[in-house]
């Protein structure tokens, strides 16, 4: 076991989610530099949050919240959600989690000008657009070109793409599974501590079996939740098509008393409420 654990390891780069997650943990510094670069002017990082994000069971990402600020104070604060991830990357992905961190970032009795600027970066395996360039950058836009001026970008970026670029250098080290052979010092040392060092590998090991433990606590859950939604509606289409109690009740698992209790609901609603 221990083998095959130090294979999966040693081949992982940034593209592995879980390698990813426990790699980005309280690296502030990495983090800071890929920013900046990405931004083309230095992002000072207050606070960091991963979320090993399974979007399904084919499409995994790893998912940092950022909050920090431009060094030259020209944007107070800046609310940042970095995604590595492989392709299919969807375009409405990238409206969803949009959606979903503006609600996050506004609380309770805040108004809409409270709201923060925010960067949506996705560093993808691939062209996730599909037109052959290394970058994509959107803001919203009108028909005559100007800006809604929302504060929301986001950037699409292919890691694979193979010219000359100014990200070039950057997007090596994701790819790269090597610490010796990545060219950014800040990656390359903590690659060295979790791919070399006792000590880093066995926080490897550690955190990795936490994400194993708690995504099989999901499956279960999600497993349990399908089969009940099945359930209720195997009960619903049982009962408006007058099969027995006793056979409901065999097929759904339903308590006889339930049972009852729906049908009571339906011959007097036409409804039944689950």
């Amino acid at each position: 076991m221990k083998k095959e654990f130090d294979e999966i390891l040693q081949d992982a780069d940034l593209f592995n989610d879980m390698y990813a997650s426990v790699f980005f943990e309280d690296e502030v510094d990495t983090l800071q530099l890929m920013l900046s670069l990405i931004r083309g002017k230095e992002i000072i990082i207050d606070s960091v949050e991963i979320q090993l994000t399974i979007v399904n069971t084919d499409s995994k990402s790893t998912r940092m919240d950022v909050v920090g600020h431009e060094a030259d104070e020209s944007v107070d604060i800046v609310e940042f959600q970095v995604i590595l991830c492989k392709p299919p990357v969807q375009a409405k992905r990238s409206r969803y989690y949009s959606i979903n961190y503006g609600r996050k970032m506004l609380n309770h009795g805040e108004s809409y000008g409270d709201l923060q600027d925010s960067a949506l970066v996705f560093i993808c395996k691939g062209d996730a657009i599909g037109n052959d360039k290394p970058l994509h950058s959107f803001t919203m836009k009108g028909q005559a070109g100007h800006e809604l001026g929302d504060g929301r970008t986001v950037i699409f970026i292919d890691a694979t793409w193979p010219g000359d670029r100014p990200l070039k250098d950057l997007m090596h080290d994701p790819l790269c599974s090597n610490p010796e052979e990545m060219v950014y010092g800040e990656i390359r040392k903590r690659s060295i501590y979790l791919k070399r060092k006792e000590e880093g590998m066995m926080t490897v090991d550690e955190r990795w079996e936490k994400i194993v433990e708690e995504r099989e606590r999901k499956v279960k859950e999600n497993l349990l939740k399908e089969q009940e939604a099945k359930n209720r509606e195997n009960a619903r289409i049982m009962v408006e098509g007058g099969a027995l109690t006793q056979m409901i009740s065999q097929v759904t698992k339903y308590p006889v008393q339930e049972v009852e209790r729906m049908k009571s609901e339906y011959q007097k609603t036409g409804t039944i409420k689950m």
